[in-house]
């Protein structure tokens, strides 16, 4: 199967299996949706936090015990395969869950087990993509493969988010019952998507060394090394700050500014869609710059977008740059930037006898980061009660004032980066 204008195999299996699994995925991986199914279960809203820190957190530590087995293993493929099915599968029985019970407890039980589970397996999932892309890829084209690859996961998510986002504003009358029915036949219906996706990728033929199944990876090498510990670094703080956003950016829109689940999902599927079609883009000019003046120059695009709406939030005009330049800091183009260059660099700077030990580094430093700035996300919520009015809105308003200095600290560290390694990154 050629299409034009993609690359060659494997490049081309790979764009095609990350364009089913995107399908795949427009439900289970999409925060938006999980945070309006966690508001119908009436979750308490102080808990938000937490259970996506714990959603983040936990298989990341779990995944570094699995690292050399899976790397025994000598089945990326396979791995890969069985992993992202489980991963769209398992959060389909929290609505199911919600049918039969309306205790509060035992949803949010359900909702702190259910969804690391499947986060868990999104782990296992990506990161062995990840050492697939780095064994396959040519490195010429290292940067804008991966652009391309990423365009293809996330094109669907948006275009097939956005007729459901509207079924259920419509479906906003229905009884529990019925509406958590609804929210698990389509979770099933997407999980149909993953039969084309396994067929390509066992298309795709990885090569192993002689001595891959037997060396024990050094876990601690990504730290040591000057490059990398650096970019890892980076990576925890945009996922602090990520998770800072995250936690209830979009209960601020629901609920204090009172977008319709439309509105809100039309301005992220804006988003996403200039962040899919600019990712090869994104990726030529890191292969033509370099990651650290790459990294500065976006993480100062971020903060001054982050700056604009904590000052200028309620002028109109305010918000489209805001959405572009930050809005939950890995949606927005200049978002998703960032993170594909920190998950390309984590790869690519890597020694590849160390690549199993850098991509399960960069595993840690994404969910740990993102877990941690969920989890304190629920501290500074608690403390902007102390701080602020009795509305949600200046509540929600003195909580995004509390994160800035996280987005200075991440801009500081990519200029630390320029001058450290700017010469060899």
């Amino acid at each position: 199967m050629k299409i034009a204008g993609m690359p060659t195999s494997p490049v081309r299996d790979l764009c095609m299996y990350n364009l089913f699994i995107g399908c795949a995925l427009t439900i289970a991986a999409n925060l938006t949706f999980m945070d309006k199914l966690l508001l119908r279960m009436d979750i308490d809203l102080g808990l938000f936090g937490t259970i996506k820190g714990v959603m983040f957190l936990i298989p990341a530590i779990i995944y570094q015990f699995l690292v050399t087995f899976l790397k025994r293993a000598r089945r990326d493929v396979q791995i890969c395969a069985v992993s992202y099915f489980l991963r769209v599968l398992l959060p389909v029985l929290l609505p199911f869950m919600a049918m039969l019970t309306d205790n509060r407890k035992l949803l949010t039980l359900g909702s702190i087990t259910l969804l690391p589970l499947g986060m868990l397996f999104a782990v296992i999932a990506n990161n062995t993509l990840m050492t697939i892309y780095r064994k396959v890829i040519p490195q010429e084209k290292f940067n804008y493969s991966i652009g391309i690859i990423n365009m293809c996961l996330a094109m669907p998510t948006y275009l097939i988010g956005l007729p459901f986002a509207w079924l259920l504003d419509k479906l906003e009358h229905l009884n529990n019952f019925d509406y958590f029915l609804v929210f698990g036949i389509a979770q099933l219906a997407t999980l149909a998507f993953e039969i084309p996706a396994i067929l390509f990728i066992r298309k795709v033929k990885v090569p192993y060394s002689a001595t891959e199944s037997i060396e024990k990876p050094d876990m601690l090498s990504p730290y040591r090394d000057p490059k990398l510990k650096l970019v890892l670094l980076i990576n925890v703080l945009h996922r602090i700050v990520s998770g800072l956003m995250i936690a209830y950016i979009t209960v601020y829109f629901l609920e204090a500014v009172k977008f319709s689940m439309t509105t809100l999902l039309t301005i992220s599927i804006t988003l996403g869609l200039l962040s899919t079609f600019s990712m090869p883009h994104a990726g030529k000019i890191m292969d033509r710059w370099g990651y650290d003046r790459f990294f500065i120059i976006i993480t100062g695009v971020m903060l001054t977008g982050f700056v604009l709406f904590i000052t200028l939030g309620k002028s109109w005009f305010i918000l489209p740059l805001f959405a572009l330049f930050c809005w939950d800091c890995s949606a927005s183009p200049v978002g998703s930037w960032l993170n594909m260059g920190t998950y390309s660099a984590s790869a690519k700077l890597a020694n590849q006898n160390d690549l199993n030990a850098a991509v399960a580094a960069y595993s840690i430093c994404f969910n740990g980061g993102l877990s941690a700035g969920l989890l304190l996300a629920s501290g500074l919520f608690a403390i902007s009660g102390w701080l602020s009015g009795g509305t949600l809105e200046e509540r929600l308003h003195t909580y995004f004032l509390l994160t800035l200095p996280f987005f200075i600290l991440l801009l500081g560290t990519t200029l630390y980066f320029r001058k450290v390694n700017g010469k060899e990154a």
